[in-house]
This record gives C-alpha cells, sequence and structure tokens, in this order.
C-alpha cells in the first residue's frame, strides 16, 4: 500500500538524520570518485549501458532547477555560437551536476557539449541524441526522466548500474558481460519535462526480498535523500504496473493512466548493493 509522500519524505529525513549527508558535488566532468569508479567499470568491460549512480537529490529536486531543465528540454541544446546555451542550471554547482547526468543520459559516448568556457559537458547513454539540435520531443522527455531518476543517489555512494529499457542505445551487445549485476533494483518511468511532470519508480523483485518492510524508506532514501521537494511516486512492486519482456526490458504504466514503454529498470552488482541500500540486507 502505497502511503502519502509527506509520511515517507518525513521518515526518510529523519533517517538520513542519523546517517552522513552526502555533499554537493559540483559537475566538471564528474566528480573524482564518480570518475574512479567509471574509470573502473570502463577498464573491466566493455561499453555497454553502463551508468554510475551517483547525482544528489537535493540538487536534482530543488524547484528551480526542475524548472530550469523543463526549459531546457523546449529547445537545441547547442545555439548558434556552436556552443552550449545559456541556462539557470549553470548557475550553481547542483545546476551543473543535474544539467550533466542529463547530458550523459541523453548524448552519446563520445559526444558532448562545451559552454563558452571550453568545458566540456559528455554524452554516455544515447537516449536523446538530437537534443543538439531541437527540443525534446515526448518520447525523448522520458527516456531522460527514466535515466536521471535511476541515476540519484541519497546515500553518497557512486556504484555502477546496469540500465535496461527499450532502447536501441540500451541494447547490451554480444561483447558486455552482465553476469556480476545479479541484483533486481528498480524500474523508473515518468516525465518530468512537462509543466505536471511526474516521476514514478517501482522495486523489482530483488530489491523487495533485500528489503523487507523497509523497502518503502529505503528506496525514498535513495531517490529522495534530504530534499524536502522530492517529486517521486513510488508505487510498490514493479509487478503491479510493468511487464517484463524475456531481455528484461520493462514496459510500465498506471491504472486508467497512461503507459511509458520507456521505461528503465536497473540491476546491481551483489557487492555493491548494501552501499545503495544500506538499510538492506545482501540478497
Amino acid at each position: 500500500m502505497k502511503l502519502g509522500m509527506l509520511t515517507w519524505v518525513g521518515a526518510a529525513m529523519l533517517l538520513a538524520g542519523c546517517m552522513a549527508a552526502p555533499e554537493d558535488e559540483p559537475f566538471d566532468e564528474g566528480s573524482d570518485d564518480e570518475e574512479a569508479t567509471a574509470e573502473a567499470v570502463s577498464a573491466a568491460r566493455p561499453e555497454g549501458p553502463l551508468g554510475v549512480n551517483g547525482m544528489n537529490p537535493v540538487d536534482f529536486w530543488k524547484p528551480e532547477n526542475q524548472q530550469a531543465l523543463r526549459t531546457l528540454g523546449q529547445s537545441a541544446l547547442v545555439g548558434a555560437d556552436g556552443a552550449l546555451v545559456p541556462s539557470r542550471l549553470r548557475g550553481t554547482d547542483g545546476g551543473r551536476s543535474v544539467l550533466g547526468y542529463a547530458l550523459k543520459c541523453a548524448l552519446d559516448a563520445g559526444d558532448g557539449v562545451e559552454d563558452e568556457s571550453g568545458t566540456l559537458f559528455p554524452g554516455r547513454m544515447g537516449l536523446a541524441a538530437a537534443w543538439k539540435t531541437r527540443g525534446l520531443d515526448a518520447g525523448e522527455q522520458r527516456w531522460v526522466t527514466a535515466c536521471l531518476l535511476q541515476h540519484l543517489n541519497g546515500v553518497g555512494a557512486h556504484v555502477p548500474i546496469l540500465l535496461l529499457g527499450n532502447h536501441p542505445a540500451l541494447d547490451r551487445g554480444d561483447g558486455l558481460s552482465t553476469q556480476s549485476f545479479g541484483v533486481p533494483d528498480a524500474t523508473a518511468f515518468g516525465n518530468l519535462f512537462t509543466s505536471n511532470g511526474k516521476a514514478y519508480v517501482c522495486a523489482n523483485v530483488g530489491l523487495q526480498l533485500a528489503c523487507g518492510v523497509g523497502l518503502s524508506l529505503s528506496s525514498l532514501q535513495r531517490l529522495c535523500g534530504l530534499s524536502p521537494t522530492c517529486g517521486i511516486n513510488v508505487l510498490g512492486l514493479c509487478a503491479l504496473s510493468c511487464a517484463y519482456d524475456a531481455e528484461g526490458d520493462p514496459s510500465c504504466g498506471l491504472l486508467l493512466g497512461p503507459s511509458y514503454p520507456e521505461a528503465i529498470a536497473t540491476r546491481l552488482e551483489t557487492s555493491t548493493f548494501v552501499s545503495l541500500y544500506p538499510l538492506c540486507s545482501a540478497p
């Protein structure tokens, strides 16, 4: 049963008060911890739909950053001068972090956008590569939203995540070994680029078994952290909202609501699971 968001967030904030809060991290090309993790992942495995979970929810859920992200999604990222267009996200360290994750989700690996000072915001996932030349369409808005939600991390533990979804950019290919990512985590979907944007996350079976009765509190600790304005809707078990194909790619929806084929599920390595969900037991 889903409880009201104020109850969930209040409980999560009380819990987080007993834990060290993650510091705000400026985005230049990623924090040192995140870059070290990303380099280790890349060295150990071929390129594929692997991310590093490290975005601070306090930065992401700030109303001014959410509004700036919506505005940015309405038009091309690159201006007539070939540089990244102006955005309020560029005005603060937290905003630049959100911008950096958005462009990692949207643009291809090896691609990126520079601002007028020459600072590079690199791509990685390639879920909305055309954003450089035009605004996001509805499907791209949903893909980028799902990707951003999966990269939220309220406990400050940067861990590799395997992203699963029915998008060509998330094709695992023949060369990517995914055997070590044995823990089904969560599935995210929604659209935060509209004025009445919604965000949803549900728990896959592995996460439910590991967290038990503390599932929703653990999920909100990851997704909301210390943010007082968290916009997530925690739906409980994914079996009630999503279906998965043979590859594990999800398609989700709400009763009497829209469907979201642009959903992303994640899997974690057993060795890093507890660092992301410290209240849960390792599967």
